[in-house]
């Protein structure tokens, strides 16, 4: 399969995943947040799952188009190609994101305490989901492995 056509799989794809990802670990954080609340464990979750789902999915789009393509640009141009790259690439990009998004919204919060602990949910999902997007978009593309299908 050539290059460019993993390219545009793992774009599409890899941010779907990261989306499920990222969904899970909200519906996780939902039920640690909701331990009191008057519904069902797997109601509470997927409440959370299917809430934050197309939101996940589209910041994660967003940033696989914007940060993510380039990125990958600059480490194919740089023939720094490894896993670790994409990995630690993925998380900075999201953590990054994540931060802005924080900064954003920290006006419309009353409090500063209520701002960190958003901040840090934030974090919570978004770090570990922009981990596993660069994993999955590397698994896709496997840029490794371009050098072998070039002989």
């Amino acid at each position: 399969m050539g290059g460019r056509l993993r390219l545009l799989l793992a774009v599409l794809l890899a941010p779907l995943a990261g989306g499920m990802f990222g969904s899970l670990i909200a519906g996780f954080l939902g039920l640690l947040e909701g331990y009191r609340a008057q519904f069902s464990p797997t109601t509470l979750f997927a409440n959370q799952f299917t809430h934050w789902l197309p939101w996940i999915s589209i910041a994660t789009f967003a940033v696989v188009i914007f940060v993510g393509v380039p990125m990958h640009l600059l480490a194919q141009r740089m023939k720094t190609t490894s896993s670790s790259i994409y990995f630690t690439m993925g998380g900075t990009a999201a953590a990054t994101f994540i931060t802005l998004l924080a900064i954003l919204t920290l006006g419309d919060l009353a409090s500063i305490e209520e701002a960190f602990f958003d901040a840090l949910q934030y974090a919570a999902v978004g770090v570990p989901t922009g981990f596993f997007t660069a994993w999955i978009a590397w698994l896709i593309r496997r840029t490794d492995r371009d050098a072998e299908s070039a002989l």
